[in-house]
């Protein structure tokens, strides 16, 4: 019988420590019995359920050890552990006891949480080794077992023991004395000297770059137009870090003793022109890199100096005359001005010029962020900034050398001195085309860009105070003090009005919008409070809350229907509209018992790094920008850095207001603006180009998406009748603007294995070809398969083209599957055993199973038959790695011959789709396949896209399918009869439906 006395009736609530679990205390039970429990459920207005029962003794245990110990580290050696409340504590915890390599650390219990950090500073004896860390808990019974886990330490920062000088300087060099380097450690270190021309007129060919030199440029974000790396030296050998005196520009080329393969070149440099070198000095251990820079940055004498040297010696006598002169006239007008003075006459005098030398060379120094390839990395920065650029009240800021001396900027392209006449460059919008296409041709751009000044340029002192810097998720981008958006003082606290965020002028409009960086745990209280504050009405979110599988910005906003108090305001997430690329969230904000709406625009498909993947999709999100009205209250833009991404979207739309009044737009002008309230806004030329592409795309580009409503069916069939020559025209003319943005990645000396075509002018392309792992490791070739990657309707790499193996490549074919976790396949053609080159590449019912190469076996499960494909159930199982065995699906189509441009009918293809989607629901990639890997290939991935388009967007849009694939494979989709088909596949698909809302894209939830 169960006590009543002990009978506690409560709502439900969510657990505390222990997600999607039900917890309720029971107290005041007696002490060192065993207690029965009964646990039943009750619906409002029903009886109760039937109950759980279970025992438990009221006792007081050791606790079951903690869970799941991960790290992450800082750049100043920082370690921060987390770790996981026990599940079982048996009694109240009072510490945890932390053990790293023998010595102990506690940890006192205040009040028990789901996840525990602790931050600690590792000893400098600790680096570049692997470490042992131990946690257990303690309650008043005793201490745990421990929970342990392992980690890495990351290396010291190497150094120059000394300053770097020049030791002589010539037209063509410079001679460096390179001191002694200390804290070279870990598993690589090396030191890289890279050279910077500033105003470099032609541009370096990097098309044989080695990646090494490629990643280095971009890592000390330089360009790589008019940089080159002369020496690289590797620090394991001692000789390196003793001191040595190096020639820049000795005009040697020489071969790196990291890798054979990359040729340096220590170019000679030019006469009279100013350079910055880099001396680049880098340590790594176990994936964690530190690298510290040194550069100076001087002027190499000109070509008449030498003979300006022998004519000295010649005008000696003459000097001397004109300085006596010069002291006899001097000295004449201290008189006459004594006896002007005296008299109260004005008295003419000769005025001399006053000059001030500029030094001939400076160094800088500077720490870049610890990187590393764990998944325990930080996202957080720290750079050692010499403190002059910090302080002061002048937003004009100087050199450390010299506060008379400019500051040299590490952008190597700006003009030293910037001439206003270039920053500004209007174009009309009858000639944005031309324009975009011939300055991607000619790299205007990339000059353009380059003369724009980089990192900060504007005194920026507030957010540089001890009780700021924790505020910037980036060490060196910080707010501008004149531009600065200023929070109201709260709790006394003078550093309370500090966020780091700027106001930028829109179009003919001040302070249209606020470019912040994305809240973090210790800011978010103050976003909000910004928001209210400025009443702020919209916000623009272009960063995705976890990027490359890392968190990267704090959630600011709570689930739907749920509310959140950030400090005193309280902010409720009323409903959400999802679309294919960005959500629009409506929020209800309440302060002081005044309540306001808020909507937040979230475009999910711009990575961190790159660009998005159409430039049309962009161009659909700025005009529901375009569509708020400016000047009621400023726009809050942000991404995660609040520079890149974010000042991409607010010039695009100043340029949207621009075009709208004047009929031009000058991209370049008002970027100029822009990095004047903001430090390094539109971060990288890519991002440049992307804004010229977008406009390009909104103000004058053919819309070719049809809008799926009743009338779609009509406007299809219209467009087959009229428009089809005209948008083939369309999709050839724009094919550049669709490799503007592709990003080649190094361009590998990888081989074209010739038997391994099936057709020698279907090649797979650089950008998109798909690699192999060496097998067996003695042949290099078998890295290459005629195979390439293409994107899906907002899915990136979503499928993998090839042609049918060839009996020679059928194990190629199988290691593909095998390595890419291939587990659908659609096979398009029916294959031709007579031809000799075609070979059936899976086991029927029956045979023996299929052995394509000695560690992979393909058995033969079940067949099911469909009016137009029949579908194999295949397993592959990897005998080296004795896995689970994958379960592959083969779709293959029955009728369409390999010499025939499209199936007979549409439904076909569509049902293909259908089946495709059913079977391949969990994965990530699809394989297609057909005889020659382009003709049928092409034609069904760029239906697949045209549905998904449908189904997330209800817009059909057969141009832009075939564009996108085409980056992939510019053999798909060549032949009208083929473009025609897809719209016929269209039709099929809309028709299959009763109502158009079964694929509206927009879902609503509330």
């Amino acid at each position: 019988m169960f006590d009543c006395r002990y009978t506690v009736k409560s709502r439900t609530s969510d657990c505390e420590l222990w997600a999607g679990h039900i917890c309720r205390t029971i107290s005041n039970l007696p002490s060192n019995v065993r207690v029965a429990i009964r646990i039943t459920a009750e619906n409002n207005g029903t009886r109760l359920g039937k109950g759980t029962d279970v025992s438990a003794e009221v006792i007081e245990e050791v606790s079951e050890p903690p869970q799941y110990i991960r790290f992450e580290w800082d750049n100043e050696y920082g370690l921060t552990l987390f770790w996981r409340h026990p599940d079982i504590t048996n009694g109240p915890l009072q510490q945890f006891l932390i053990t790293i390599n023998e010595k102990e650390y506690l940890y006192n219990v205040s009040k028990e949480e789901a996840q525990y950090t602790y931050k600690l500073n590792l000893p400098e004896e600790l680096t570049s080794q692997k470490i042992t860390v131990e946690v257990k808990a303690k309650n008043s019974a005793g201490v745990s077992q421990p929970t342990n886990n392992s980690t890495y330490t990351p290396p010291k920062m190497p150094k120059f023991e000394e300053k770097l000088s020049i030791e002589k300087k010539t037209n063509t060099s410079i001679i460096v004395k390179i001191p002694r380097i200390s804290n070279v450690e870990g598993d690589t270190s090396h030191m890289y000297i890279v050279i910077t021309e500033m105003n470099r007129n032609e541009i370096i060919n990097r098309e044989n770059s080695h990646p090494i030199e490629h990643q280095l440029l971009k890592d000390l974000n330089i360009s790589a137009t008019n940089s080159w790396v002369a020496s690289a030296f590797n620090l394991a050998d001692s000789a390196n870090t003793r001191g040595f005196v190096f020639q820049v520009g000795n005009d040697v080329v020489s071969h790196s003793t990291i890798d054979k393969n990359w040729k340096l070149q220590n170019n000679r440099l030019n006469a009279g022109s100013t350079y910055i070198t880099y001396f680049v000095l880098n340590s790594t251990f176990e994936g964690f890199t530190r690298i510290r820079v040194s550069e100076l940055t001087y002027t190499t004498l000109s070509t008449e100096s030498r003979a300006n040297l022998v004519l000295l010696f010649l005008i000696i006598p003459v000097i001397l005359c004109i300085v006596c002169t010069l002291l006899i006239r001097r000295y004449r007008t201290k008189i006459v001005s004594y006896l002007s003075t005296k008299t109260g006459n004005s008295v003419a005098t000769d005025h001399l010029p006053v000059t001030t030398n500029r030094p001939a060379s400076s160094e800088h120094v500077y720490e870049v962020p610890l990187s590393s390839s764990s998944p325990e990395d930080t996202t957080s920065h720290l750079y050692e900034v010499p403190l002059l650029l910090l302080s002061g009240e002048d937003t004009t800021l100087t050199s450390p050398t010299t506060a008379s001396t400019p500051l040299v900027n590490r952008n190597p392209n700006k003009s030293p001195v910037p001439v206003k006449a270039k920053n500004s460059n209007p174009i009309k919008i009858c000639d944005l085309s031309e324009y975009t296409k011939k300055s991607i041709e000619t790299g205007e751009f990339e000059k353009q860009h380059g003369m724009l000044q980089s990192g900060q340029t504007r005194a920026w002192t507030c957010g540089t105070q001890l009780r700021n810097k924790s505020k910037n998720r980036i060490a060196n981008l910080i707010a501008y003090d004149h531009s600065r958006v200023k929070l109201t003082v709260i709790n006394d606290d003078p550093f309370s009005d500090y966020i780091n965020a700027n106001y930028i002028n829109g179009y003919k409009a001040r302070k249209a919008y606020i470019a912040t960086q994305a809240p973090t745990p210790n800011t978010v209280n103050d976003f909000w409070r910004m928001i209210w504050e400025k009443k702020v009405e919209h916000i623009i979110m272009i960063a995705s809350l976890d990027e490359i599988e890392k968190k990267k910005i704090e959630k600011y906003w709570p689930d739907i229907n749920e509310t959140i108090k950030f400090d005193s305001i309280k902010v409720k997430y009323v409903s959400v509209v999802i679309n294919a690329n960005y959500e629009t969230r409506h929020f209800s904000i309440r302060y002081e018992g005044e309540m306001r709406s808020i909507q937040q625009f979230h475009f999910l498909t711009w990575p961190e790094h790159g660009v998005p993947l159409y430039v049309r999709n962009i161009s659909f999100f700025l005009k529901k920008i375009f569509s708020i009205p400016q000047g009621k209250a400023p726009l809050v833009v942000h991404c995660s850095s609040g520079v890149g991404r974010t000042g991409c979207i607010i010039l695009c739309d100043i340029c949207m207001r621009m075009a709208t009044e004047k009929d031009q737009v000058d991209v370049l002008q008002y970027l100029h603006k822009l990095r004047q309230q903001r430090v390094n806004m539109v971060e990288n030329v890519e991002q440049y180009k992307l804004i010229h592409l977008v406009l390009l795309q909104s103000l004058v580009a053919f819309d070719t998406g049809i809008v799926c409503n009743e009338a779609t069916c009509k406007t299809i069939e219209s467009r087959i009748a009229v428009n089809i020559e005209q948008e083939l025209q369309y999709v050839k003319e724009s094919a550049w603007q669709d490799a503007a943005l592709r990003n080649p990645g190094f361009k590998f000396d990888l081989p074209i294995v010739s038997s391994k075509n099936r057709f020698n002018d279907i090649l797979p392309d650089v950008a998109s070809r798909i690699c192999l792992t060496t097998y067996p490791a003695s042949d290099p070739s078998s890295t290459y398969i005629n195979a390439v990657s293409v994107d899906g309707f907002a899915a990136p790499a979503k499928f993998i083209v090839t042609q049918h193996p060839l009996n020679s490549t059928i194990g190629d074919f199988w290691r593909l599957i095998n390595e890419k976790k291939v587990t659908t396949i659609v096979c398009l053609n029916v294959l031709n055993l007579k031809d000799n080159t075609t070979c059936m590449f899976y086991p029927f019912a029956g045979e023996c199973p299929m052995k394509p190469v000695p560690y992979l076996e393909i058995k033969f499960v079940d067949k099911t038959v469909n009016e137009y494909f029949e579908v194999y159930n295949v397993t592959m199982t990897n005998l080296q790695t004795l896995e689970e065995d994958t379960h592959i699906k083969i779709i293959h189509l029955s009728n369409w011959h390999y010499s025939m441009l499209h199936p007979k009918n549409p439904v076909e293809l569509v049902a293909t789709y259908g089946e495709m989607m059913r079977l391949g629901r969990n994965s990530d990639t699809v394989l297609i396949t057909c005889h020659d890997g382009a003709k049928a290939c092409g034609l069904y991935v760029a239906m697949c896209f045209i549905i998904d388009n449908i189904n997330m967007e209800q817009i059909c849009d057969v141009s832009l399918a075939v564009r996108t694939i085409r980056r992939s494979r510019k053999q798909f989709v060549k032949k009208t009869e083929q473009y025609v088909f897809l719209y016929k596949c269209a039709l099929e698909y809309i028709r299959q439906f009763e109502t158009y809302s079964n694929f509206n894209s927009s879902h609503t939830s509330k």
